[in-house]
């Protein structure tokens, strides 16, 4: 069986998976800290322009806002096992096999820094005996860059 972490022809990129642990500030307000849980195999693209959503003000255009693809592992699901909310999840750090950035922010907070993308859509995809083969993806670049993980 081949190594879950190596790229192939079907997962040819990286990419960081973030949790949040979610606590409550002094005044009520909720607040995330985000922590890199593991690195997975992927296979993500642009949504092309059947997908583009329309302009936003304020918005560095020179990214493109959604990627479809797809995913090995079940990200809702940490390495430790513990289940996790689909709006707790931040998809960052997507390379390609030779381990480069390919999406990085060019302006704001996060100026060189890989793009930050949330999960919009996650669906297991199965085979015509039932079993689930890999997850496909909806991800949609963050509107808060500002964030740090």
């Amino acid at each position: 069986m081949a190594d879950c972490n190596t790229t192939n022809y079907q997962f040819p990129m990286y990419a960081d998976v973030h949790y949040a642990s979610v606590e409550q500030g002094a005044y009520g307000d909720v607040q995330k800290v985000w922590t890199k849980d593991r690195s997975i195999i992927s296979s993500l693209t642009p949504a092309g322009t059947a997908l583009k959503e329309e302009m936003v003000p304020n918005v560095d255009l020179t990214l493109d806002a959604l990627l479809l693809g797809r995913f090995k592992e079940d990200i809702r699901f940490k390495s430790s096992h513990s289940s996790s909310s689909l709006m707790n999840i931040l998809i960052t750090n997507i390379r390609d096999s030779n381990n480069l950035v390919i999406y990085k922010e060019t302006t704001g907070p996060r100026t060189g820094q890989p793009t930050l993308f949330e999960v919009a859509t996650h669906q297991p995809f199965t085979n015509p005996f039932g079993r689930i083969e890999y997850f496909t993806v909806v991800l949609r670049r963050s509107e808060n860059q500002g964030i740090t993980v």
